[in-house]
């Protein structure tokens, strides 16, 4: 992560375009930042970084009696699982689930959470740009906003990679961020923290700048934190892709999906004045041969 002085802080680009002159080095895979950020996941008194558990099975029961049920699937993946709350549940319920993810704390839990619960599971500590699934799914997840999480290039080898997992008649269930919210992620927060908190266990000053770029759609949030000790300044930055549905059509086209339906939530509704979520069921198209 670039550590920067004050100096630089004061004199850095006030409209930076993300992806160009933000690059994401948000630090999921750090073992201390991942311990930290487990901790958030597992706080069911809010919705930052998974979904309560009332929210999540509201979800997957639509999921399960909308999709799954009626499609016989047996077996899911489930990209960038996370500590495994979903793909844990799934397990439960009676499905084969695989799950991927860098962060090596979230990795730990949902292992140690299928093994305790002999739950057909299984969790690998990898980044999902970098490798392929194998092959044998019904049904893929993808969630939470995190398909807005890559740039356009790495979304279309994700889709790609998902598509060749997939079985005939498999599909992906993807999850963005609406385009309005990507768009309403603007403005500037400061606050202080005093110890043990998401960017370390030393009293820092946090200041965040969140930009968003009309031409590409694309936003991104920068984190400034500030050790109130020595006064060096270490900045964590994600960019997001923002979409909307004739945007996605083509790129998942040509990964070989096709959209069958869309929705503004993981339970089913459509006609939201204003959703922050954009749901979309992707099928895999089979070609000539297959």
């Amino acid at each position: 992560m670039p550590i920067i002085n004050l100096s630089e802080l004061v004199n850095r680009i006030t409209n930076p375009v993300p992806w160009e002159d933000v690059k994401y080095n948000f630090p999921w895979n750090d073992p201390d930042f991942s311990k930290r950020m487990l901790k958030e996941h597992l706080d069911e008194s809010h919705d930052l970084a998974s979904r309560s558990p009332g929210v999540m099975n509201r979800q997957l029961d639509w999921i399960e009696t909308t999709w799954f049920e009626p499609r016989e699937v047996k077996t899911v993946l489930d990209l960038t699982c996370g500590p495994g709350l979903i793909a844990n549940e799934l397990a439960r319920r009676g499905y084969t689930v695989r799950g991927f993810d860098v962060a090596p704390a979230a990795i730990d839990y949902a292992r140690k959470t299928a093994t305790r619960e002999a739950l057909p599971a299984i969790f690998n500590e990898r980044d999902i740009r970098a490798i392929g699934y194998d092959a044998g799914y019904d049904a893929a997840i993808f969630n939470y906003g995190m398909p807005n999480s890559f740039n356009k290039e790495e979304f279309s080898l994700i889709l790609n990679r998902t598509r060749d997992a997939l079985d005939p008649g498999g599909f992906v269930i993807l999850e963005f961020n609406s385009l309005n919210s990507i768009k309403n992620k603007t403005g500037r927060e400061w606050r202080t923290v005093s110890e043990n908190g998401l960017f370390g266990e030393r009293p820092y000053l946090w200041l965040q700048e969140n930009f968003y770029h009309e031409e590409n759609k694309t936003a991104a949030v920068i984190h400034y934190i500030i050790d109130l000790e020595n006064a060096g300044v270490r900045t964590y930055s994600i960019c997001y892709q923002g979409y909307t549905r004739d945007d996605l059509e083509p790129i998942l086209n040509s990964c070989g999906l096709k959209i069958v339906a869309e929705f503004d939530s993981l339970t089913g509704e459509t006609g939201l004045d204003d959703p922050v979520n954009m749901v979309v069921i992707a099928e895999r198209i089979e070609s000539e041969g297959e």
